[in-house]
């Protein structure tokens, strides 16, 4: 019923790409660490319980509005996880 999720994020311009000079986009590079807990009430929440969880995203941003996103995250429970999303910043 519930959760906890406390996460670090630095995003890092790596490039602006061109495309047959039609479009054009920023890709960024974003390491991230995070900590969190799934619960059923918040008398079961515990600090000494939270995981933590670490990867690095790539973005890559279309203006007005798309955007690509695939994130590489790693864990103690599931060794990693691919995520991605082709959508709209908002």
């Amino acid at each position: 019923k519930g959760a906890a999720i406390f996460q670090l994020e630095q995003r890092n311009h790596i490039a602006h790409i061109n495309f047959f000079k039609r479009a054009a986009g920023d890709l960024y590079i974003d390491p991230f660490f995070g900590l969190g807990q799934v619960f059923s009430g918040t008398s079961d929440f515990k600090w000494g319980n939270l995981q933590p969880t670490g990867g690095l995203g790539f973005r890559f941003q279309i203006p007005p509005g798309m955007l690509a996103r695939v994130d590489v995250g790693f864990s103690r429970e599931e060794n990693f996880q691919v995520y991605t999303l082709l959508n709209y910043p908002f």
